[in-house]
């Protein structure tokens, strides 16, 4: 629920608490994860906050952060939409799109608000405590997995070497392929989807399976607008470094 009163109207702790419940298993930990909880779509990003610590009170939170100029990259290449408009609003383009997040700096749902780790990090201390708060890079898992999951395991106290095989099978996301994200603006501009109008429901979920098994796409950002994303984040990235010692200067975060 997006708002706190429906939130409490429907009893939704105890709604998940019973579908939480059978999930977990005694004697392992137990991880939840999910991208919205930091989103600033749908209720507030401490409203989130203050949930999950009402329904996990004893909980280690795990930031897993990234370099704010890649993470929009990413973000544009996924929704290269009108970001004031995630629904329905038009294609643009990568310059136009971020001139448009910064517009949007102070509105409730700016994606810069959700990108500053500093203030993320710090409202979590005050609900779960610095002492259960774990941030780890992005940058440091795919140049030395080694050093990350070293990291990882000490503070969720786990064993290493399982959490080494696990990771060997885990499940990579896919970037989104060229010709799914020229299929997704086509069906923006039109308003409806055309070929699912005229296709069966498998024809047109093995039609989508093929359009996104195609060559990935990676949008460039200028080397401006690189450098006024690292400019607009770099004095909460120095907070966090200094904090937390994250070497964040040498991964180009500041």
């Amino acid at each position: 629920h997006n708002d706190d009163i429906e939130y409490a109207k429907y009893n939704v702790k105890n709604f998940y608490q019973q579908k939480i419940t059978p999930l977990l298993v005694k004697g392992k930990k137990n991880v939840f994860s999910n991208e919205s909880f930091l989103s600033t779509y749908s209720c507030g990003r401490g409203e989130k906050a203050k949930r999950l610590k009402e329904l996990f009170p004893e909980a280690k939170i795990i930031f897993i952060i990234r370099r704010q100029a890649d993470l929009l990259r990413s973000h544009y290449d996924d929704n290269p939409f009108d970001p004031s408009c995630r629904s329905s609003g038009k294609h643009m383009k990568i310059k136009k799109w971020i001139q448009y997040c910064f517009n949007l700096e102070y509105s409730h749902n700016s994606l810069l608000k959700s990108f500053n780790f500093y203030n993320n990090v710090k409202y979590y201390e005050q609900l779960f405590g610095k002492n259960n708060i774990g941030v780890f890079l992005f940058e440091e898992f795919v140049q030395n997995k080694t050093v990350f999951v070293e990291k990882l395991t000490n503070f969720m106290a786990i064993d290493n070497d399982k959490a080494v095989e696990i990771l060997k099978k885990a499940y990579e996301n896919k970037t989104i392929s060229k010709r799914y994200k020229k299929y997704r603006i086509l069906c923006r501009r039109l308003g409806f989807n055309p070929v699912k109008k005229i296709l069966s429901s498998s024809k047109y979920n093995s039609y989508i399976k093929y359009l996104k098994k195609g060559k990935a796409t990676k949008t460039k950002i200028s080397e401006g607008d690189k450098k006024r994303i690292v400019n607009y984040f770099s004095l909460s990235n120095k907070e966090l470094d200094k904090e937390y010692h994250l070497n964040l200067k040498e991964y180009n975060y500041y």
